[in-house]
């Protein structure tokens, strides 16, 4: 028995040898492992994410389409491109106050992080050398990030532990499902 035990200990410790350490969540905040593994991943996973993960989520989303509209203000030519991206902006705003205060309100409390990650840097980039194409570069950047601020929602929603956080993707999911439909009904 003493030998199994040697020998099992053994084998875990050559097979770990060569794999690379993975860092602790604790050394990581949580926009950090969002930008390094990339939100896709964790939606695609379709589990709801961690309370902060979920919050720091949703708060760089909506930073960064609060950004992109900004842009569209004095960048787009339709106008119904500026009249969406307005409303976004407006929308997204309060969205980020609401957020902040189910974040301060659910155990434990916390600040969300809205952080952008290196694709949602390189997105606006992206935007602001759109040139004579902003419009429908701005269009579909924002159908992508709608997507997935859609499905963060929802999974939170279904499978969150905070109830204020779980409520407040409860009551914003259906203002962003609509952002989403608006912009799919845009001309590309």
């Amino acid at each position: 028995m003493r030998l199994l035990i040697i020998a099992a200990a053994t084998s875990l410790a050559i097979g770990s040898a060569g794999c690379k350490k993975e860092p602790a969540s604790s050394e990581l905040n949580a926009s950090d492992q969002l930008n390094e593994a990339g939100t896709a991943v964790a939606v695609e996973a379709g589990a709801a994410l961690g309370n902060a993960d979920f919050a720091n989520a949703i708060a760089g989303g909506g930073r960064f389409e609060i950004e992109s509209a900004e842009l569209a203000a004095s960048r787009a030519t339709s106008a119904d491109v500026k009249a969406l991206a307005a409303m976004i902006a407006a929308d997204h705003k309060k969205a980020g106050d609401d957020l902040k205060a189910a974040a301060t309100a659910s155990t434990p409390s916390f600040t969300p992080l809205a952080s952008l990650s290196a694709k949602q840097k390189a997105d606006l980039e992206a935007l602001k050398a759109a040139g004579s194409n902003f419009d429908s570069v701005y269009v579909a950047q924002q159908i992508a990030a709608h997507q997935e601020a859609v499905q963060i929602l929802s999974n939170y929603a279904a499978g969150g532990t905070s109830a204020q956080l779980k409520d407040f993707a409860t009551k914003v999911l259906p203002t962003v499902q609509g952002h989403l439909d608006k912009l799919n009904a845009l001309p590309r």
